[in-house]
């Protein structure tokens, strides 16, 4: 019996810490997996991109924006986590296959927890990733969560 107690006390403190543990880990990365998508309903789509590198902005005009989606990246916390920290990542992004029209690609210098970087860009993009909102029937905690726009009374997207 009381080897029965100390193994529930263990259990538990092991619980609490996983959740805490859990609780102060900020989801500043991305875990992106290959993905298909049901029905598969193939569009193609003209967009304008602005994107945003350090202190420049580039802009192309044009891109062919092709569904379904290609890959899914979820937030996700790494630990040990190290410095630099990002900024959180609220929601699953879905990443669609772009074509756009060759643009004179940047090389920077940029650095993260892995170390420095000098990266020299590809001449046009190859992925639009975009943030996901929750179908009717999801749970909810404001109308922003909900593709619609609307949050029920009983926290259900309508």
């Amino acid at each position: 019996m009381k080897r029965l107690v100390v193994f529930v006390v263990a259990c538990t403190a092991f619980a609490l810490a996983a959740g805490s543990a859990h609780a102060v880990c900020l989801a500043d990365h991305l875990s992106c997996y290959k993905i298909k998508d049901t029905p598969g309903t193939r569009t193609v789509s003209t967009k304008d991109l602005t994107e945003f590198l350090q202190d420049q902005t580039i802009s192309v005009t044009g891109c062919q924006v092709q569904t379904p989606p290609k890959m899914a990246c979820l937030p996700t916390c790494k630990s040990p986590s190290g410095p630099p920290s990002g900024q959180a990542q609220a929601v699953p992004l879905l990443c669609y296959k772009v074509k756009c029209p060759t643009s004179t690609p940047p090389t920077v210098s940029l650095g993260d927890q892995f170390g420095m970087h000098t990266l020299t860009f590809g001449t046009a993009s190859k992925l639009l990733c975009a943030p996901t909102c929750r179908g009717a029937g999801a749970p909810c905690s404001s109308g922003a969560d909900c593709c619609t726009g609307n949050c029920d009374a009983n926290n259900t997207c309508a």
